[in-house]
Parts: C-alpha cells; structure tokens; sequence
C-alpha cells in the first residue's frame, strides 16, 4: 500500500481549499522555473506555486525538486479519484529557494503579484517558511508547509491566518518531552545539540526553553546546554565527561529513589553527525543503562524516502556513508 508523502497532503489541501473539481487526466503541466504567465489565470485554472530546493545538497535527499516533484501527478491523481476538483485544471510554477530566506520572500511576492497564483506550496525549512508565511498572510494568500519546518511560530494563526504546516512542530517535541521527564521523575537533563542550514534544532532548542519557563516544569531543569562545533573526536568526549554529572538525575519509583541515570536531550539536523555523536559516546562508556539519550528532532522526510531491498537499505536511495 502506497503511503502518500506530506508533500502530496499539501497538495490535497490546497484541493480542499479552493473548492472544485479537475477536468483533465492529463498530467499538470510544470513551468520551468524562468517562464512567466503572460495572461491572467483563466476560470478554470489554479496556479499553484512551489518554493523548493535543487542545489543546496544539505537538504535535496530529504526535500529536493528531484525527488519531490514526482508527487505532483500522485496528488492530482488522488484529487480526480475524489472528485473533489472536476472543473479545474492545474499549472505549476516552481522557484528554488534552497532554504534562503532572502529568495523565499522575494520569490513569494514574485508568484503572487506576478505569477498571480492561488496557492504556494514550500518553503520546506522553518526560517525561510516564516518569510513566506508573513508575505502569504499579507497577500491573503495559501500557503502550506512540508518537509523540514518545524518552528511553532508558524501556529500562530493571528500572524499566519493563511499557513498551514503538515509536520509536527517543535513546540509538540518539546512538550511531549517534558511529559517524558516527568512520567520517570527525572528533574534534570542536559541538552546538546547541532544547527545547519535546516535550522530544526535552533528552533526546538528554542522551544524547548519555552517549555521549561511553563508553570507544570517548575521542577525540572536544564543543568547544561552545548551548541557543537563538530560531532566527532576529544572535543566531543570532553563534553560529555563535562555534562553527564550536571545531567544526573535520580529515577525515583514512589517515594524510593534508585539510581541516577544521566538524561540527555540531544538533537541532530545530518544524520552522519547522530552518528558520529553516538560512536563518541560509545567511546566514553556511557551507553549504559546509567544514561538515558532522547533525540528531539524527526526525520522530516518529503518524498526522499530510503528503500529497502531484500532487506537492506538501497545504496540508490541512501548514501552509504552515513551507513
């Protein structure tokens, strides 16, 4: 059974939105990115614009036009399969935005004034998300996000009446990590973590703060806090040794305490940093059961899904050395 990725329910919203029905079997003509409408959208047309990244090989294997854009007829398909657009007909624009926030504002205002479009899917990563979002609000303009964008700013339906985000935002990580902290009566954590262009651990280390200052966690807190420059090597081990006595908390069943175990929230944006990060932890010897380690962050794949065949992980849809 397919599963359809978070790019192809974006898609779907916008169906939902508009109110109508497509016409077509054809397939939805994609625009290159250069072409310009030269008239107005027709009655029978939607425009639909995409702010999504080609170049920027930090994010294209979760997010990129390659592996994303193929969404677009499994969408439609699911559209004329519902009847819920039979009158209409898409087109497709697309601008790579690469997760930049300057491009992201200036493309959001370049599809609706000059592409006139009805809907704008993307950006797929938070910052350039909450340009868009204040442009689309302005304009009055749909605007649906994917992918990597996890800011809980973005909820705010005062600042954002027209956005709608299909992942789970950071606010929700953080929360549902406090209720973690306290279902095990741990009052204490230490929190390490990494930023990259996909900006997800900046903003659940700043959600994560606004949790803590909540009234329900007064008795809980963050004993260490550390941005790492690197993932690997001494200075990542000196680090550990510096945060595990600081993270120390005792586990604690009724009113009889047990032994301490070291709790550590740690978030990762690359995979190969997790990894390297765990093998210096395995160095240390502290993947006991002394430590407890919880990764705030999601995969936030779009439609860059790994493959398995035969059991094992396709080396076409995984790079093999994050292995």
């Amino acid at each position: 059974m397919r599963v359809l990725p978070r790019f192809v329910s974006a898609l779907l919203c916008v169906a939902t939105v508009i109110h109508g029905q497509l016409l077509t079997a054809a397939p939805p003509p994609l625009v290159p990115p250069n072409q310009k409408p030269t008239t107005p959208p027709g009655p029978n047309e939607i425009r639909i614009g995409l702010l999504i990244p080609m170049d920027n090989q930090e994010i294209v294997r979760e997010t990129g036009f390659v592996r994303s854009a193929g969404s677009i007829p499994i969408a439609i398909e699911n559209v004329r399969q519902k009847h819920m657009l039979d009158a209409y007909n898409f087109t497709f624009y697309w601008k790579h935005d690469e997760c930049d926030e300057a491009k992201a504002a200036g493309y959001t205002v370049e599809f609706i004034e000059q592409y006139q479009v009805h809907g704008i899917l993307g950006p797929t990563c938070s910052g350039p998300a909450i340009q868009a979002g204040t442009i689309a609000a302005y304009y009055n303009v749909p605007i649906y996000f994917w992918g990597m964008v996890t800011a809980h700013a973005l909820s705010e339906v005062g600042r954002f009446p027209t956005a709608m985000s299909l992942t789970a935002d950071s606010l929700e990580l953080a929360e549902a990590f406090m209720e973690i902290m306290r279902t095990y009566k741990w009052d204490r954590f230490a929190f390490i973590y990494m930023e990259s262009v996909r900006q997800k651990c900046k903003y659940i280390r700043d959600d994560l703060n606004i949790v803590l200052e909540g009234a329900s966690n007064t008795d809980i807190n963050s004993a260490y806090s550390k941005k790492l420059e690197n993932s690997s090597g001494e200075y990542v081990q000196k680090i550990l040794e510096q945060a595990k006595s600081k993270a120390r908390s005792r586990l604690r069943i009724g009113n009889s305490n047990l032994w301490p175990i070291s709790v550590f929230a740690v978030c990762f944006d690359v995979d190969v940093d997790r990894r390297n990060f765990f093998l210096e932890v395995h160095d240390t010897n502290m993947d006991t059961e002394d430590y407890v380690y919880i990764m705030l962050d999601t995969r936030a794949y779009g439609f860059g899904q790994r493959a398995m065949k035969n059991g094992v992980v396709d080396s076409e849809s995984f790079d093999p050395s994050y292995a």
